[in-house]
């Protein structure tokens, strides 16, 4: 196996196998996977931690799941923001904001409150997008995970 392999498989294969070792269910793994992805693509940075800190709380799910994907999601994250800003912008029929990264990160060094004011609602029309597609991002991992979960536990039986 090769490096990148081998870290793949210490830092998210073992942490899942453990889990499920312990007497977690795939139902429950997969329930906690699909939510931490969905939270973990928020498109405010810098919420994640929180997020699933706070929602793995209320609901119960896995912490070590939850963590685990939220170490791995920041480009998936940063991938999400613009199609969830343009999702907000779309339901709202709001003029699409040129959303230009470069721009963006000048504006806010430049000042964060000029920042706010320039970009505030692409910020309310990324979580209108996010909170929108929910149940479409959770009932499709749920789905795909499942069954992954279910072969790989019984791999796994004792």
């Amino acid at each position: 196996m090769n490096k990148v392999g081998a870290w793949f498989k210490r830092r998210v294969v073992d942490p899942v196998v453990q889990e499920l070792k312990k007497g977690i269910s795939p139902e429950a793994l997969a329930l906690a996977t699909a939510v931490g992805i969905f939270l973990c693509v928020s498109p405010i940075i810098g919420t994640t931690t929180v997020l699933c800190l706070f929602f793995g709380w209320l609901l119960r799910l896995n912490q070590v799941v939850l963590m685990t994907i939220n170490f791995f999601s920041y480009p998936l994250q940063i991938a999400m923001i613009i199609p969830f800003v343009r999702l907000g912008e779309f339901i709202c029929q709001a003029e699409p904001l040129p959303l230009n990264p470069k721009v963006m990160v000048e504006s806010f060094a430049a000042s964060p409150a000029q920042f706010m004011r320039e970009f505030g609602m692409a910020g309310v029309h990324g979580i209108l997008g996010w909170i929108i597609s929910a149940p479409l991002i959770i009932g499709i991992l749920l789905l795909l995970l499942r069954p992954l979960y279910r072969q790989i536990a019984q791999r796994w039986k004792p």
